[in-house]
């Protein structure tokens, strides 16, 4: 029995077919022969990515820390510093397309970054992102973000997330 897929856009279904067989299982009209049944072809490429990244692929380390666990006043700053490693993983490999993003609660005021900015590091609006690039293994980088956050406006969880095309994403 014949297995076979197609990823992307442009699979011609009629040649799946003629390697497959023509009997189709998949939900969406994408999956001929039923020794896998998945959804679509685009879930199907995140899955097999993130397959082959927990195997093959390396490992990231994401920190984050702020320098006050609460906030008096509504004027004062805090400095957020987030800091990411590639640890290699059990592959030892650099990591490729490093991006670590983080999105800010709408009540972080003067959101900034903090001097010297690391090229490759942008606001759009509370949306930080930092494309870093290639990151060797054992490599790390580090930004500071400031911050006002109103004192009376309660309890607030923030998480930055990194990832990379070679790893799989980390928070």
């Amino acid at each position: 029995h014949i297995f076979g897929y197609g990823v992307g856009n442009g699979v011609n279904t009629t040649n799946l077919i003629t390697a497959t067989g023509p009997d189709e299982f998949g939900p969406g009209g994408d999956v001929f022969t039923d020794d896998y049944s998945t959804g679509s072809f685009e879930e199907l490429a995140t899955n097999l990515s993130a397959g082959i990244n927990s195997i093959c692929g390396t490992e990231l380390a994401l920190s984050k820390f702020a320098n006050f666990n609460e906030v008096c006043t509504d004027t004062q700053e805090i400095i957020f510093t987030i800091s990411l490693e590639n640890t290699g993983g059990v592959t030892n490999i650099g990591a490729e397309n490093v991006i670590l993003e983080d999105s800010f609660p709408a009540e972080f005021a003067n959101l900034s970054i903090v001097e010297p900015v690391p090229a490759g590091a942008s606001f759009d609006g509370q949306i930080l992102t930092y494309e870093v690039g290639d990151l060797a293994v054992g490599a790390s980088v580090s930004i500071q973000v400031s911050a006002t956050i109103p004192g009376d406006a309660g309890e607030f969880t923030n998480i930055a997330t990194a990832n990379a095309s070679n790893a799989l994403l980390v928070e």
